[in-house]
């Protein structure tokens, strides 16, 4: 039996794994529209493979193959679990045009990222991780504009600090690496 490469993170994605099947059962029975179905369906799929996919990840043992292999797919999920998180909005807060409009627009960037990384289109980690990011990010921020006032209010200063962050690591990258 091989021993796990990094067991604190295995086991701090392995438990939540776990217990996303539970919440997400919790969470369907409390859907009374088909649309809600869809939305807690796809969030809690997102949440049990983001940390599953993650858990193996970390617990992997250590060749450069299968380091590899499961970092791309990490990463992969992590775009589908921003993507995942994002889906019960675009489903339950806006009507029409704009709710598939949105989840369309999403789910085409977390796919895009996906085959990115998988196909070692872009090759530097930093760069393919905050162009995703922030086009996902500023997804959110546009939406800001359409969202009640209340939640307005946050979800603009929220989705401001994470682009501002994510565009702040892009130029210190471009930084580093002209020196």
């Amino acid at each position: 039996m091989r021993s796990i490469r990094e067991p604190v993170n295995f086991f701090t994605h392995f438990i939540p794994a776990l217990l996303a099947i539970p919440a997400g059962y919790l969470l369907l029975q409390k859907c009374n529209a088909p649309i809600e179905f869809t939305a807690a369906w796809i969030y809690g799929i997102g949440t049990f493979i983001l940390f599953g996919v993650s858990a193996m990840y970390h617990g992997y043992p250590a060749t450069d193959y299968g380091i590899r292999f499961w970092q791309k797919f990490d990463h992969c999920c992590i775009y589908l679990m921003i993507a995942g998180s994002y889906t019960p909005t675009a489903l339950l807060v806006f009507d029409g045009w704009l709710r598939w409009s949105l989840f369309a627009i999403v789910w085409i960037i977390a796919i895009v990222g996906c085959l990115l990384k998988i196909f070692n289109r872009l090759k530097s980690t930093a760069i393919s991780l905050s162009i995703i990011f922030k086009h996902l990010h500023f997804n959110g921020l546009f939406n800001c504009s359409t969202a009640s006032k209340n939640a307005w209010n946050f979800a603009c200063w929220s989705h401001f600090l994470v682009a501002f962050w994510w565009a702040f690591l892009y130029c210190r990258y471009l930084l580093l690496c002209k020196r």
